[in-house]
């Protein structure tokens, strides 16, 4: 069986663990990424923001967490399903329906003391930690500037908190999430957002159109009434 017939496969045979869809269920399916979907209470960000949306347009919002690069196939190949934590790029650009931006994001320099923008006051400054296998590891090694990797953000705020590290370069978000889910001792600098993009609700091609707009309106709704910055204040604290 050819790799694309067995990924092909792989899509059918998830596809019919969902059952059958209803017309008041929103199906969607993303990964475990904190602190924007988050498996194990099923809460996250952009989770809470699209599943409060679904309930506004008069849905409920049935989610399937999935390995990262399946949930993508399955929304590519699939009528009607969403997703959630998605980039927009030129090469994912006609592979979706693309709903509704949800939250900006931007890689940057975090510390305990001196705030750090660029890659030359990173170097002067001793060593950065990043996540091994991730964008933010691959742009600090190009960079020239001294690091080092570990397997967790987790792992690296505390080596960040504890000083055995300059900083730490990773995703703004994610670094005030897990900062205030460590409780950790010092206050973290935030430095000027670099390399980044914007996390958006996206829809299988063939998604309906007027469930879409319901969606777009509802989310436009809660940026109006003040329940987004409620739920951004909750996950990633005051950020003005």
């Amino acid at each position: 069986m050819s790799i694309s017939a067995l990924l092909r496969a792989i899509v059918l045979a998830t596809l019919a663990t969902f059952g059958t869809a209803k017309a008041d269920v929103l199906r969607a399916v993303t990964a475990d990424l904190p602190p924007y979907a988050i498996e194990a209470d099923s809460s996250g960000f952009t989770l809470e923001v699209t599943r409060l949306a679904a309930e506004r347009a008069g849905h409920t919002l049935e989610i399937r967490f999935l390995p990262w690069k399946r949930a993508q196939l399955l929304a590519q190949q699939s009528d009607d399903l969403l997703t959630f934590n998605l980039t927009r790029t030129k090469t994912r650009e006609p592979l979706y329906l693309w709903i509704a931006p949800i939250i900006e994001y931007g890689n940057v320099f975090v510390t305990t003391g001196t705030v750090i923008d660029t890659f030359e006051t990173a170097a002067s400054a001793g060593e950065t930690v990043t996540r091994a296998g991730t964008a933010q590891a691959s742009i600090v090694a190009a960079s020239g500037a001294p690091f080092l990797e570990v397997e967790s953000p987790e792992r690296a705020a505390r080596m960040l908190d504890s000083g055995r590290v300059a900083a730490w370069y990773t995703h703004d978000l994610r670094a005030a999430w897990v900062w205030r889910q460590e409780a950790r001792s010092n206050d973290l600098t935030i430095g000027a957002k670099r390399e980044g993009g914007v996390i958006y609700l996206a829809g299988s091609l063939g998604f309906p159109e007027d469930i879409a707009n319901d969606l777009r309106e509802a989310i436009e709704a809660m940026r109006a009434d003040g329940t987004y910055a409620a739920l951004a204040e909750r996950y990633f604290g005051k950020t003005n």
